[in-house]
């Protein structure tokens, strides 16, 4: 139920934030929970209760941070970019390339921590990382604009700066 109420929160949160700032406030939240969660758990398993804890509060805390930044994004952002007649293909595409993510992740994480440890938490501190700078310097923002609007953006010779532009004229 609680990752319910935090999904719903990161919907009304695109409106107001902006699909580049929860993007970019999930993905570096999750690398700094990762890393945190890594130094809980460098040296094997922790054995003192407070570790322990502290280690299932940053799981819980990872969870909530992704389902208000990545859940409404993965869903919304690939269909805001594309024009109207790619966008049955993109979104599928999309959901392929995210679910074979996941999949296998799902196979490769026991066995990864069973050999690595908690090291192996390190790949996914870095990949968050990655993709945080490719949000930052290949994203464009979509808050607020209509497709038209989305493609004149793509059209410009730098459609980060064009994105970031409108949205400023926007709030003036």
């Amino acid at each position: 139920m609680g990752a319910l109420c935090f999904a719903f929160l990161g919907t009304w949160l695109l409106d107001k934030w902006g699909r580049r700032n929860c993007l970019l406030f999930a993905l570096t939240g999750m690398a700094a929970l990762m890393a945190i969660l890594t130094g809980l758990q460098w040296h094997g398993t922790p054995k003192e209760s407070s570790k322990i804890g502290a280690s299932v509060a940053m799981i819980i805390i990872f969870r909530y941070i992704y389902t208000v930044g990545m859940t409404p994004s993965e869903a919304l952002y690939p269909i805001e970019l594309l024009p109207y007649r790619l966008r049955a293909k993109g979104q599928a595409w999309a959901s392929l390339v995210s679910t074979a993510a996941l999949f296998a992740s799902l196979y490769a994480t026991p066995a990864a921590l069973a050999t690595m440890g908690a090291k192996y938490y390190l790949v996914y501190v870095g990949l968050d990382i990655l993709q945080s700078f490719v949000v930052y310097f290949c994203f464009p923002e979509t808050k607020g604009k209509t497709i038209e609007e989305i493609d004149s953006i793509f059209r410009s010779p730098n459609p980060i700066k064009a994105s970031l532009a409108a949205a400023k004229k926007a709030k003036i």
